[in-house]
């Protein structure tokens, strides 16, 4: 594809031409698929996987954003070296974030799962003194919160109760958090430190 027919595909793009962008996508999708690959296995290889889809939608999304930004009017650079440098630098984003996140949500896990093993959520809570709580609990938490920390007392693992609720774990987590905080508050003592 020449370059003239590239830049009238680009100004077509930019007056909000979807069928213009879909034959420009159509042109670029052996890079978008070449560097979605090679992202995903990287991904793999740093504990993410499942990513491939995701990617190549944000792989689309580098790819119409380039569109948008390239100066036509410019002699050294091509529009498909633009669009590859934005492809690439996008999927080097792509994966910083999904490692991060990754790693932040197999720490959060382990944390979790190792506080419920050695002292659970709340030690030496039974019977009258864990009804209170309960008790406590629905007067200071949200019904979200209330439904997690119901769960988790109840000896429920974190994944199960974000399926559960519909919420991804770092959610549930999150609220999980911010239960220990309010309960703290009320009670004036602190609860599994």
């Amino acid at each position: 594809m020449g370059e003239e027919v590239v830049s009238n595909l680009l100004l077509n793009v930019r007056d909000g031409d979807e069928a213009a962008f879909e034959t420009l996508a159509k042109q670029y999708r052996p890079l978008l698929l070449s560097v979605a690959s090679r992202y995903d296995a990287t991904a793999r290889d740093n504990g993410v996987t499942g990513v491939f889809a995701d990617l190549m939608q944000e792989l689309t999304l580098a790819l119409y954003r380039a569109a948008m930004t390239f100066r036509i009017d410019q002699d050294n650079v091509t529009f498909g070296n633009y669009a590859k440098k934005c492809v690439n630098n996008c999927a080097v984003s792509f994966l910083r974030k999904s490692v991060s996140a990754a790693k932040r949500e197999r720490k959060v896990t382990s944390t979790l799962r190792s506080e419920q093993r050695t002292k659970g959520f709340i030690p030496d809570v039974s019977g009258q003194d864990a009804k209170k709580l309960l008790d406590a609990a629905a007067k200071i938490l949200s019904q979200y919160e209330y439904s997690i920390f119901s769960s988790y007392i109840a000896g429920e693992r974190v994944r199960s109760i974000a399926d559960a609720v519909g919420k991804d774990p770092k959610s549930v987590s999150n609220a999980l958090f911010r239960c220990k905080s309010k309960i703290r508050k009320y009670f004036g003592e602190s609860i599994s430190q």
